[in-house]
């Protein structure tokens, strides 16, 4: 596998680490660990030249949908180190409702909360900037996420979220300014 990764051109591996990202439904520990293994290896090898990777990382958006055995934290971590180095995702639409979805969970790890919550918002400010007004779907889920990370006490993923509003404010998408507004725990 190590063989074709080096040799594939950035739409061929994209297509790789895609069709991975569909098969993925019910791993046991020892089939996540592998893919866990090939995801570090994909990410190492793009955070070494992002120029040479964009199309492969991005298919990392693949992932997130179809794997409920993978832990949500590794997926958050990911997402934002994807992010880092492109600041797109394949499905983004997907991705939106996969992020918004974390944060309506984010009760449920109690000691991860911080962590969740400031991954999300990290990551949704960036996929905001680069979408266009039509690509921010689903719009109540996304809502209801940004409200409950604005109203959370992490400080700084709420700073990260009003910075976010205002900068899609200024472009001239309203649709979220008015959480700004919201009571304030």
């Amino acid at each position: 596998m190590t063989q074709f990764f080096n040799i594939a051109s950035d739409d061929l591996r994209a297509a790789a680490i895609h069709f991975i990202g569909t098969c993925l439904t019910e791993l046991d520990h020892n089939q996540s660990e592998r893919v866990r293994k090939l995801w570090r290896f994909r990410l190492e090898q793009a955070q070494k030249n992002p120029a040479m990777h964009q199309k492969e990382i991005s298919a990392f958006g693949s992932w997130l949908y179809p794997v409920a055995t993978i832990d949500v934290l590794w997926q958050l971590e990911n997402v934002a180190a994807v992010l880092q180095i492109s600041p797109t995702l394949s499905y983004t639409h997907r991705v939106f409702e996969w992020l918004a979805d974390r944060v309506s969970e984010w009760h449920d790890a109690a000691e991860k909360t911080d962590q969740i919550l400031l991954l999300v918002a990290k990551s949704l400010n960036i996929l905001m900037s680069t979408a266009g007004q039509e690509r921010i779907s689903p719009v109540d889920k996304l809502r209801a996420g940004i409200q409950t990370i604005i109203q959370s006490g992490n400080a700084e993923a709420k700073e990260i979220m009003r910075s976010m509003i205002n900068k899609l404010a200024a472009k001239g998408n309203m649709q979220f300014k008015d959480l700004l507004d919201s009571p304030i725990n």
